[in-house]
């Protein structure tokens, strides 16, 4: 079985959580890097036979890795299925992203519309490379719990910088903190471009899906 890189493990979580009717995705490998679990959160409208074909079928395609089933586990929620589900979902959409660099601080301010609200989060730290990602990834959460007014929710865990069929990507993990509880979220997008942008909308398609649930609580 292969041995995945970090990168290549971020790559493998974004994409099981793009197969049908599954919502959340963590893998965790064995101490020489190779998958040792895949535990999958998903919802109720596709048996648990299906998903995991789905799963050996894109592990083998995209990572030329065969799998026991037996180490996949599936826990579903009644209900639980975001394509299905007919409530009004809450999806922040990017309006602006704005930049300024001062002698070695940069500082971010990302602008989202939710509906015909607009919100604004900002973020500053010392303008390396890296944290500037990073600096874009707080300034989004930031944004987003300014509309919840709840403030410390989210924590970026990470941001990478990844290659996906040829294409720049960015990928971005963000905890969220429930009470005595921890969530941990993946979000990808492609930079076409825009890195900034994608950035950006990574974190948002991280947190996007709980997002009702925070709003609800």
């Amino acid at each position: 079985m292969a041995v995945l890189s970090k990168e290549q493990l971020a790559e493998l979580e974004v994409l099981l959580g793009r197969i049908k009717g599954v919502n959340a995705a963590r893998v965790v490998l064995d101490a020489e890097g190779k998958v040792d679990e895949i535990h999958l959160l998903a919802g109720s409208s596709r048996s648990p036979k299906q998903i995991v074909r789905d799963v050996e079928s894109a592990l083998l395609a995209s990572f030329n890795i065969a799998i026991d089933h037996k180490k996949i586990s599936i826990a579903q929620v009644e209900g639980g299925d975001t394509e299905d589900d007919s409530r009004e979902e809450i999806r922040p959409q990017v309006a602006k992203v704005d930049m300024a660099l001062e002698q070695n601080i940069v500082r971010v301010n990302v602008e989202l519309t939710i509906g015909e609200s607009k919100i604004s989060g900002s973020a500053e730290g010392p303008a390396t490379s890296q944290n500037r990602k990073r600096l874009l990834a707080i300034a989004t959460v930031c944004a987003v719990e300014n509309f919840l007014n709840k403030n410390g929710i989210f924590v970026v865990e990470d941001v990478q910088e990844l290659y996906i069929s040829g294409k720049k990507a960015m990928v971005v993990a963000v905890a969220a903190i429930l009470g005595r509880e921890e969530e941990n979220y993946l979000g990808a997008a492609y930079a076409n471009g825009d890195e900034r942008e994608a950035v950006v909308k990574a974190t948002l398609a991280a947190i996007n899906r709980r997002l009702r649930f925070f709003v609800e609580k």
